[in-house]
């Protein structure tokens, strides 16, 4: 057990040096790297950080898999979940050193957020990884993006100003 625990520990840091990181290439550093990636209505941002985020899950996954193989599937999600929460909850509170107003409000809807996000992504690279069932996979993800598309259609998103 305590080597998951420093897996999750190390992973959780090495995965914050990298969301400050990319935060400061992105917003603090003048280097004009283009919003939005052209062509396309994808931001720069948001592909780094899924980048990020899908390539350590699965370094950190695996490794958990390799020193015990027989982890259940809900236990794995949550390992990448917990290690999701802590990096965020601290990027976050990093963050809020750089806003003026609203720090708290900011704080819990980005932990929040991407917790939730996280865990949905780290649900489908355990999956993956345990399962190896990468037809059942995909059905899920469709099931996903179908069932996300009938709930905009429904309760349509539109960003706070």
């Amino acid at each position: 057990m305590k080597s998951l625990i420093s897996i999750i520990l190390i992973a959780s840091f090495s995965l914050l040096i990298c969301l400050i990181i990319i935060w400061c290439l992105f917003f603090f550093f003048p280097l004009n790297i283009p919003e939005y990636i052209p062509f396309t209505p994808v931001k720069s941002y948001g592909c780094c950080l899924t980048i990020l985020f899908i390539t350590v899950f699965i370094i950190v996954l695996k490794r958990v898999l390799k020193s015990d193989f027989s982890i259940s599937l809900l236990k794995l999600m949550l390992v990448g979940t917990i290690i999701g929460f802590f990096s965020e909850a601290f990027f976050q509170i990093f963050l809020s050193t750089t806003e003026e107003s609203d720090k708290l409000y900011y704080f819990l809807h980005g932990t929040i957020t991407m917790t939730i996000s996280l865990a949905v992504l780290s649900f489908f690279i355990a999956f993956q990884l345990k399962t190896k069932k990468t037809g059942i996979l995909i059905m899920l993800i469709i099931g996903l993006d179908l069932s996300l598309a009938v709930l905009n259609h429904f309760f349509p998103f539109s960003p706070a100003n």
